[in-house]
């Protein structure tokens, strides 16, 4: 077989020498964020604890087991994707707002923040692996020299080459253009860890889910973060229901976008709403008037 010129071309681009030596899992936040910055990822132990930890699986897997009882499954092929993790369980609201997560998310994106989406995958035996692609490419835009998203996946299971942890390409989010087909992607490496492992990625890495051929499901948490003028990939004003939004904290209500945000100019005002002022839906709305 003819050696791939044009990959090897893109490893030295990038400055690719050894894929395989993934930067080791952090314990501290600081190593995290040079990771970032270097490497465009980083695997993170002890944002979460062993009991928050089991609750979230234990959640997750009596979601999953309703919406399939319930006709609501959601598949991509074996695989199963729960959306809009707000609205069915504390658990999960409670993590979208954990702190090691935002500062590592705050680092990539600056202090002022939306949840772009927050799901969850099980990966079943028999999938496919997906193709290597940058989060931020769904938006149609060149490959940008700052990250306007960023997403992260709790490993709710540990993750290994088998039940086909995420497969990434580290410092591609230097590299300055997405990935346009196999025969021109350097090599991939597997981001393994043991459950409780949160993987944090620059929205302009290439990566892709791998494939599960163990017996056993994987579990894991995506929750991606934006900056405030990025739309959304879950419309979350208008998924999570009125009962939820009474029980989220102003914290958790700015992430979801109903904050009027004051960064060049009010944007997501409501009915004139100030700056910094975090709306509720309206029960009455403006019309037509006449003297």
């Amino acid at each position: 077989m003819m050696p791939n010129k044009t990959a090897s071309r893109v490893e030295q681009i990038a400055g690719l020498a050894d894929l395989q030596a993934l930067p080791p899992i952090r314990t501290d936040l600081a190593d995290a964020k040079r990771d970032l910055d270097d490497y465009g990822l980083t695997r993170f132990a002890g944002a979460v604890s062993e009991q928050r930890l089991l609750r979230l699986r234990e959640r997750l897997t009596a979601q999953a087991a309703g919406e399939e009882a319930c006709g609501k499954r959601w598949s991509e092929g074996p695989n199963q994707r729960v959306w809009t993790l707000i609205n069915k369980g504390e658990v999960f609201r409670e993590w979208a707002t954990n702190s090691v997560l935002l500062e590592l998310m705050r680092h990539l994106l600056g202090q002022d923040l939306l949840l772009y989406s927050f799901t969850a995958n099980i990966a079943f035996q028999g999938g496919r692996p997906m193709p290597l692609h940058g989060d931020q490419q769904m938006h149609g835009l060149p490959h940008l020299p700052c990250s306007i998203l960023a997403n992260s996946i709790l490993m709710l299971v540990e993750f290994t080459e088998d039940n086909g942890a995420t497969r990434v390409v580290p410092k591609t989010h230097r590299l300055g253009r997405w990935p346009v087909g196999p025969d021109q992607a350097p090599r991939e490496v597997a981001a393994c860890g043991p459950a409780g492992t949160l993987l944090v990625y620059d929205g302009r890495l290439w990566h892709g889910t791998g494939a599960n051929s163990r017996p056993e499901p994987r579990y894991a948490l995506l929750t991606g973060y934006c900056r405030p003028f990025v739309r959304q990939q879950e419309n979350l004003t208008l998924s999570v229901s009125p009962d939820v939004l009474e029980l989220c904290p102003d914290e958790l209500r700015v992430l979801l976008g109903f904050q009027t945000w004051t960064g060049g100019g009010a944007l997501g005002m409501v009915n004139g709403s100030l700056p910094g002022a975090i709306s509720d839906r309206p029960v009455e709305f403006s019309a037509e008037l006449n003297p």
